[in-house]
């Protein structure tokens, strides 16, 4: 092919030329600029989406440890509220444990050495505060005898009694006995 338009022409075909060329070399090179942005956009939309989910998921984490840890403090708490209402309670019957005492030594004879004392507390009853039980040794019948009716007598005490084994032995014997205590 023969060329035969004039050198101006050629020079305003290959300006045109050219200018298609970057041109195009611009359009490509936007579209590449916006394609990049759009995908680095997707990515901080999904890293921001994970970022967000693995925040709810150390809440809810750390809502459920200080959960369990207010759980065992509050178990603890109880266990110590118990403890100290114990100690309430056994001290409270202290002085109660005190008359007792000085109520049994009253009504006990001068031959009779108590050798054990036991006791148990009664919750479910309504008429009865505690069970006692007591062991020792006599020296007479008439002694234990003497025992068991002054207890019988005494208002705050119930239902005294005595094994049959108890008056199976003359002197010397070797007593247990049990009542109850009166509300």
């Amino acid at each position: 092919m023969i060329n035969l338009l004039p050198t101006i022409e050629k020079e305003k075909l290959l300006q045109e030329k050219n200018w298609r060329l970057v041109l195009i070399l611009g359009v490509s090179t936007l579209f590449f600029l916006v394609s990049l942005t759009l995908v680095l956009f997707a990515i901080k939309i999904h890293i921001s989406s994970q970022l967000e989910s693995q925040k709810l998921f150390f809440t809810e984490k750390e809502k459920e440890f200080q959960e369990t840890e207010l759980y065992s403090f509050r178990t603890k708490i109880q266990e110590v509220n118990q403890t100290l209402t114990n100690v309430g309670f056994f001290f409270q019957q202290q002085d109660s444990f005190v008359d007792l005492f000085e109520k049994i030594c009253r009504l006990l004879p001068k031959g009779i050495l108590l050798n054990n004392f036991s006791h148990k507390f009664i919750n479910d009853s309504e008429e009865f505060k505690a069970d006692i039980f007591l062991t020792g040794v006599a020296s007479t019948q008439k002694d234990l005898l003497e025992f068991k009716e002054s207890l019988e007598k005494e208002e705050s005490f119930a239902d005294p009694s005595l094994p049959l084994s108890s008056w199976m032995e003359f002197s010397d014997i070797d007593f247990s006995l049990n009542f109850k205590i009166i509300k």
